[in-house]
């Protein structure tokens, strides 16, 4: 997959909407901005439609029918009929109707109705607690692995995890 970028300056901080092609997927910003070297988005982003090789951004992110190989965020993640490969998230991630391959991350889970491979909470400085919601018909075919060891899952009734949960305890999801 090539990127399409139309952007003739190495970075660019605008407070106007801006967009960036790359294949058939649009990513756009509100406010912050793209740093064309890095790849970076800075601020909220939206991106719908598409495939996308790899994709990171600093700041609050909504995908709604995008296919992105690599994405890695910092800040929070809503998702709605997406495919991301391998995604690392610092924040909170919201996900419906989605599939993930792979996720490493160092804050909350929220799946409904999606379906993921493996859950890797790593050992990290942060505080407070590590929280998974499997929501819905959610399906994790292989391991939710907390490294720390002070993860709590909280299982649907409908909600199936195929492989083995480490460190964390499961509790129902009420609801």
């Amino acid at each position: 997959m090539k990127r399409i970028i139309s952007v003739s300056i190495l970075t660019l901080l605008t407070t106007a909407p801006f967009s960036l092609y790359a294949e058939a997927a649009v990513c756009q910003f509100v406010s912050g901005g793209y740093q064309m070297g890095s790849g970076t988005f800075f601020g909220p982003t939206i991106c719908s439609a598409g495939k996308l090789e790899e994709l990171s951004v600093n700041g609050p992110l909504t995908l709604h029918g995008t296919e992105i190989k690599t994405l890695t965020i910092n800040g929070p993640l809503t998702m709605n009929q997406a495919t991301i490969q391998d995604l690392t998230i610092n924040g909170v991630l919201k996900a419906t109707q989605s599939h993930i391959r792979t996720i490493t991350v160092n804050g909350t889970l929220h799946l409904l109705d999606s379906q993921v491979n493996n859950i890797n909470v790593p050992k990290t400085p942060l505080t407070g607690k590590y929280e998974i919601y499997l929501e819905g018909t959610t399906l994790v075919n292989s391991n939710i692995i907390f490294r720390k060891g002070e993860g709590v899952v909280y299982q649907s009734k409908e909600a199936t995890v195929k492989g083995s949960i480490k460190g964390a305890i499961v509790r129902p999801l009420k609801d």
